[in-house]
């Protein structure tokens, strides 16, 4: 048989037998090298560099082919090397952050837009494309924050109310004489009524379109309720304040007075005609009510301040 393998016998350790490729050992199978990217096997053989030559860097990973490219996990916050973009964790959190910071500012954007299309055009004849024109914004992200136009001008009449409240509590704030009190009080809200008649033009239009819309009637109530319950404890501050309490509820001389304010201001708004003196009226009423503690409790009512107090204060 040659010089071949004797029949029934094995060929040695570390040897092979003969092959097609010749006698001996057969060819040798090359091993996969590393990638140049030091990730997995990688097969593109480039020229050997001479023995000695310095080796060249690397390319960047993502030049390099999508086989040789490392599938290790990259740092949070990083580029995958084998595609180039963020990991899911990454890109969730990038998008978080991105509607987070300027939710805020946008919103308070749109808001100073819509009041000042409102003012402008009423409140019938504002859209929704109006305002975002006005804000500088696309309309359709008016409607990632609120649902409907309605929606919208309600969380402009809050807003405003907020504003309007806060001015109040601060004209009172540091008042203890009960009786000027009352007419600070009045008088700031005379003076909003005329600086700020869309407001409560847009007050009437909401409370109307309240009986169709429930989430608006909602918010309406919400609102009026609120001031409600600042006048009760206002008109309660003040009847402790007095020689004798009023022989009336509390609650039943806000809603009383509250609902004065909110008509008196509605009738200024249809006739286009300045509340003042209106509010000047309701004024001396309630400074008028308020005497009579005085001569319950058997004083004489002080009569030169009350016609003092008469004069708008602000």
């Amino acid at each position: 048989m040659g010089r071949g393998l004797e029949p029934g016998r094995r060929p040695a350790p570390g040897r092979r037998g003969p092959s097609r490729h010749g006698r001996g050992q057969g060819r040798r199978r090359q091993p996969a090298r590393p990638g140049p990217g030091g990730g997995g096997l990688c097969r593109h053989r480039g020229p050997r560099p001479a023995r000695g030559a310095p080796v060249p860097d690397p390319l960047p990973a993502l030049l390099q082919p999508a086989s040789c490219r490392s599938r290790r996990s990259p740092a949070p916050g990083s580029l995958r090397p084998d595609h180039g973009r963020l990991s899911a964790p990454d890109r969730l959190a990038v998008k978080a952050r991105a509607r987070a910071r300027p939710r805020a500012d946008r919103r308070a954007q749109i808001l100073a837009a819509a009041e000042k299309v409102v003012a402008r055009n009423g409140y019938t004849s504002t859209s929704m494309k109006d305002i975002a024109e006005e804000a500088g914004v696309a309309q359709a992200l008016l409607h990632y924050y609120f649902e409907s136009k309605d929606e919208l001008l309600t969380e402009v009449v809050l807003a405003i109310d907020n504003e309007v409240h806060q001015e109040w509590k601060a004209a009172v704030a540091a008042i203890d004489d009960p009786l000027r009190r009352i007419a600070v009080g009045l008088d700031t809200a005379a003076a909003k009524c005329a600086e700020r008649p869309e407001f409560f033009q847009l007050l009437a239009d909401l409370q109307t379109a309240g009986f169709t819309n429930p989430a608006v009637r909602a918010r309406m109530r919400q609102l009026s309720d609120r001031f409600l319950e600042d006048v009760v404890a206002e008109v309660e501050s003040i009847a402790a304040a007095m020689p004798v309490p009023p022989p009336l509820p509390a609650r039943a001389l806000a809603s009383a007075i509250t609902g004065s304010i909110d008509g008196i201001a509605l009738q200024a708004v249809l006739r286009d005609e300045s509340p003042v003196e209106s509010f000047q009226a309701l004024k001396a009423m309630i400074l008028g009510f308020a005497a009579m503690s005085y001569l319950a409790a058997g004083e004489e009512p002080p009569l030169e301040r009350l016609f003092e107090l008469l004069a708008p204060a602000i």
